[in-house]
């Protein structure tokens, strides 16, 4: 946000080029539905490449299969007794920009942040249902969490962010932002989507 409001102050005359060019510089309230559709494309994409690498490192001689993380049951058990490895500070910087990268953020120092938005967030919308979100608030808050909407109509986006709030808002466990990342994007990869394989 902030270098687009030094560029609004110091260049506006470059605003409409900035707009046009790159859609991700701009706050997205600032954006056409056409250009948050684009964007939102790109994302997909840059998801897809990032899964295929967590579940080839994962697959290659990671502690863990890929598979074994389709189940929220292992999820949470690896997020009650290893939660230190997916701390933000022990990932690997390669892992963070990842991680970032994954939920449409630039840069990973704002991965806190946006993790302790998200489970503020979180919680509300469990306690509210989603059958309370518009499909705009719905692919907006799937997007935030790295759920990728396009191609898929509300009740699939609906049941991916049931999955994501049955891992983040449970009482008895503490999620990890880098876990809840990997596994998503590891399930992604499997199967296209972070919903549980039973």
């Amino acid at each position: 946000m902030v270098p687009f409001f030094t560029v609004l102050l110091i260049l506006p005359e470059a605003l409409p080029f900035l707009i046009v060019s790159r859609p991700d510089f701009v706050p997205s309230t600032c954006l056409s539905s056409n250009q948050i559709e684009k964007m939102w494309t790109g994302s997909k994409e840059k998801r897809l490449e990032i899964a295929a690498g967590f579940v080839k490192s994962c697959a290659d001689g990671g502690n863990f299969r890929p598979e074994q993380f389709g189940t929220n049951d292992f999820v949470r058990m690896v997020a009650q007794y290893q939660p230190q490895h997916f701390d933000w500070s022990h990932l690997p910087l390669d892992t963070l920009r990842n991680c970032s990268t994954w939920v449409g953020l630039k840069r990973g120092s704002r991965l806190v942040p946006h993790f302790d938005f998200l489970g503020k967030e979180d919680a509300l919308m469990k306690a509210e249902g989603l059958d309370a979100m518009t499909d705009g608030e719905l692919r907006v808050a799937a997007e935030a969490r790295g759920i990728s909407t396009i191609g898929k109509d509300s009740e699939a986006i609906k049941v991916e962010l049931e999955t994501w709030l049955a891992l983040t808002v449970d009482p008895e466990v503490k999620m990890p932002g880098g876990l809840m990342i990997i596994a998503s994007a590891i399930r992604t990869g499997m199967s296209g989507s972070i919903v549980e394989r039973l």
